[in-house]
Parts: structure tokens; C-alpha cells; sequence
């Protein structure tokens, strides 16, 4: 990797921090918490994601997994969600 692809690469992480720290964006693992923004009158869009590897090498992403008109009800979601693959994970494990 030369020196423009370092500084390319440099730049592109530090864009990335600022934009999660203007959207108060988190990343945990393989899970975020981000919003949305429209550049019409469209209301914002907070989601929770997973990230996404395609089998077929296909391309990696974010993958929405629940989206609010705000935060709060983003973050309110979790703990449901987290209780479903919990009970989702039991249940797979029984059966073995």
C-alpha cells in the first residue's frame, strides 16, 4: 500500500468517526445503531443492523433489522429482539 492509499484509507475512517459522532451512531461487533438522514422533508430513519457477509462472496453490508422515526424506540426494540434469538437459540439447541 503506497502513501495515497494510506491517506485514502486515513480518510475515510476519520469520515466515518465523524459521521457516527454527528449521528450519535454506535457500532458493537457485527450490530449498529445509526440514522437515516433525507435531504427532502422525509423524517429521519434510526435503524439497528446487523452486518451482512453473502455466502457467494458477494458484498458485505448493514443490513436493517428494525428502523423508528426516533432513536428511543430504536433502543427500546433491543431487548425484545435479543430475548427472541435467545429463545430462538434455546429452542435450536433442544432439538438437537
Amino acid at each position: 500500500m503506497d502513501e495515497l492509499e494510506k491517506l485514502m484509507q486515513q480518510k475515510k475512517e476519520i469520515e466515518d468517526k465523524i459521521r457516527m459522532l454527528k449521528n450519535q451512531s454506535k457500532v458493537c461487533g457485527m450490530t449498529k445503531i445509526d440514522v437515516e438522514h433525507y435531504p427532502t422533508l422525509k423524517p429521519d430513519r434510526h435503524f439497528l443492523a446487523i452486518y451482512y457477509r453473502p455466502l457467494d462472496n458477494g458484498r458485505a453490508k448493514w443490513q436493517t433489522i428494525f428502523s423508528a422515526n426516533d432513536r428511543a424506540s430504536v433502543v427500546a426494540a433491543i431487548p425484545e429482539i435479543v430475548s427472541n434469538l435467545q429463545t430462538l437459540y434455546a429452542t435450536l439447541n433442544e432439538a438437537k
